[in-house]
């Protein structure tokens, strides 16, 4: 973990931290369908969901490994006057060990099909999960951004057999337009048994 820790810190260094640009187009879609409450963004990056988030009512735990993301994150909140709880962990490690329930969990380019299981069972009954994450033809594509290896990739149709108890209410597989790139995603919007 040390190894990943140090290359996303790197990588949000160099980035720096972006004027707040809104939070991922598929959660400003979906926000009507969402029931406000205790909100898990994992991992939540440089934190424009959790911002949000926060922003739209929900008390929000924000969960990355990187510190640097973290410490970008928090110093935006408090910018904004807003408080979420940050927390640098092991996104299975978090899951494993936290006896937290939420009413929503959100995830966004992340794709570790061992956390399904521990994310849907950190959900309240009725509690409502977003993903968006890459599909193998993102890869086929040769798109500009996003992942290549097949283990961060969802196969045509995989994700809602990783949420066995969870009600599909959105979905959609295709390529679409984020920002300036095209990439080819996976969209989803469940609800918990």
């Amino acid at each position: 973990m040390a190894l990943e820790v140090l290359t996303w810190d790197e990588r949000y260094r160099q980035k720096g931290r972006e004027p707040y640009s809104g939070p991922s187009v598929f959660l400003e879609e979906v926000l009507p369908f969402l029931t406000r409450g205790r909100a898990l963004d994992v991992p939540c990056g440089q934190g424009r969901d959790s911002i949000f988030l926060a922003q739209n009512g929900f008390v929000v735990d924000a969960v990355d490994i990187s510190r640097e993301g973290l410490r970008q994150l928090n110093s935006e909140a408090r910018s904004l006057g807003l408080h979420i709880r940050t927390a640098q962990a092991d996104i299975i490690d978090w899951l494993e060990n936290k006896n937290e329930e939420y009413n929503l969990i959100i995830s966004f380019n992340y794709l570790n099909r061992e956390a399904m299981p521990l994310m849907e069972r950190a959900l309240v009954p009725g509690g409502r999960i977003v993903l968006e994450t890459f599909n193998t033809d993102h890869a086929k594509y040769n798109f500009y951004r996003g992942p290549r290896d097949g283990r961060f990739l969802l196969k045509p149709g995989e994700l809602p057999s990783l949420l066995p108890n969870c009600i599909t209410v959105k979905y959609r597989e295709g390529v679409v337009k984020r920002r300036k790139w095209y990439m080819s995603k996976v969209c989803y919007l469940g609800v918990k048994r």
